[in-house]
């Protein structure tokens, strides 16, 4: 698989026809693959380039403990798996605790290796950031290596280091506060608070209250004194989601904070002045809304000083199957279940679909399917229909196949209204429910519904 292409794997088997097909197969698989015949050969062919070794454990003159032990004094980090025979499992416990990442059992079952592979990929991922992070600047909690998000976060290194307003674009689940909590973490506000806020579910005058503060009865129910999100952020960083869901008073309000550099509680008369970094960030395209006047045209030019554009889970290329593992390996653990993967079936069918909730959506759906699985490999009947029943598009010769009614030529706005028309159906019009599944809040999914003249 192309998403494998970059890793290396030092495979030593002692055994010809063994080491021959299970080299052919991770080569098959898109990894690049050194093979050793012995530990002995094998500690001459480590290198720092070697991401991952794979190793028999029963070898002579050097086995695969003592090929641990050396490996491990060598590169500690570096990612090490054992194939052992059924006897030797406690052998491998032991090997476990000396270092190794994980053991198979002989004969090596192709889909546990790939589930086994697919983790210390993600593990290894994520020592890779660590060790670049003096050269990236992010330690970052974003899953994958496509080259759009690598494109999108060598930009959030860059902004992070300025201290400079923020505006973070892209449709609802692509990650957006995780990006916000990057810039703020490596930035130089990074030990002062970081306080986010989202107005998307409350009304006027609560967003006001929240935002700004009040002081004890300014109004009805007002008992105490309440500072507002500004405040709380003084000397560090707020993230303001949902920027364009707010309504134009609260908008002008902002930009008096943005040009004044001081915000006054409702029911004061004492400004207090901030230095607070503000983040924003929309689903929204506010060039659009500023044209339409739903949107202050001064507040747009004020808020886009440096603009980061999340891209859609569509079109991170190779990041569903990091994601897949990613969460899997979070929620196995999380229901206390054994390690659960993918039938190559099943992530085909997810990378094909359109994801109009993104992460947030394939998060959740990942989710709701572990809780109720039965065994430890989700297949295409364990997924939601709106998803099974979209298995994209091919062009075979000059003919037009089309599965579940969507076909070529159709543009994602069309794509989103369909899944949309399809999981409120799914879900008995429940727009609660079908909100959560897709990833999206309520309101975000009632206005898309109104958009798009949805009647069910």
């Amino acid at each position: 698989m192309k998403e494998f292409k970059d890793y290396s794997i030092l495979l030593v088997e002692d055994d010809k026809s063994s080491r021959n097909a299970m080299s052919r197969y991770l080569q098959r698989k898109g990894f690049q693959v050194t093979i050793a015949e012995s530990g002995e050969i094998a500690l001459k062919l480590l290198t720092p380039s070697i991401d991952i070794i794979l190793s028999d454990l029963k070898m002579s003159p050097v086995d695969g403990m003592e090929l641990l032990e050396k490996v491990k004094e060598l590169y500690p980090e570096k990612p090490f798996l054992l194939f052992t025979a059924y006897g030797d499992i406690q052998i491998a416990v032991k090997a476990m605790k000396l270092g190794a990442e994980d053991f198979l059992t002989k004969p090596v079952d192709p889909d546990e290796l790939m589930h086994k592979l697919r983790k210390v990929c993600v593990r290894y991922l994520k020592i890779e950031n660590v060790e670049n992070e003096e050269k990236t600047g992010i330690n970052r909690q974003i899953v994958g290596r496509s080259e759009v998000l690598d494109d999108c976060l060598s930009k959030v290194n860059a902004i992070a280091k300025a201290n400079c307003t923020v505006l973070i674009t892209g449709e609802s689940g692509t990650g957006k506060e995780l990006v916000a909590k990057a810039i703020h973490q490596n930035s130089k506000r990074s030990h002062k608070s970081y306080i986010a806020f989202s107005a998307a579910e409350l009304s006027e005058n609560l967003v006001e209250s929240e935002l700004f503060g009040h002081k004890r009865g300014a109004f009805t129910g007002a008992d105490r004194d309440y500072p507002g999100k500004f405040k709380m952020a003084n000397g560090g960083t707020l993230f303001l989601d949902e920027i364009g869901e707010m309504e134009p008073g609260i908008q002008a309000k902002i930009l008096r904070v943005l040009e004044n550099r001081e915000v006054t509680s409702l029911g004061d008369v004492n400004p207090v002045k901030l230095d607070v970094r503000i983040i924003f960030a929309t689903n929204r395209d506010l060039l659009k809304e500023v044209e339409e006047k739903r949107f202050r045209e001064d507040l747009y030019y004020r808020i886009n000083v440096a603009n980061i554009h999340l891209p859609p889970l569509r079109e991170r290329q190779g990041d569903i199957e990091v994601l897949s593992n990613y969460f899997l390996n979070e929620f196995s653990d999380t229901y206390d279940k054994e390690r659960i993967t993918l039938s190559e079936d099943a992530l085909e069918t997810l990378n094909n679909y359109p994801w109009p909730g993104n992460i947030r959506e394939f998060r959740n759906m990942l989710e709701s399917i572990v809780i109720i699985l039965g065994n430890n490999k989700i297949t295409i009947a364990d997924l939601p229909s709106r998803i099974k029943n979209f298995q994209g598009e091919i062009l075979k010769g000059d003919k037009q196949i089309s599965s579940g009614g969507f076909k070529i030529g159709m543009s994602m706005k069309e794509i989103e209204k369909e899944v949309i028309i399809r999981s409120l159906r799914e879900y008995g019009g429940n727009r609660t429910h079908c909100a959560e599944i897709l990833g999206l809040s309520v309101r975000t999914l009632q206005r898309k519904i109104k958009e798009y003249e949805i009647e069910l």
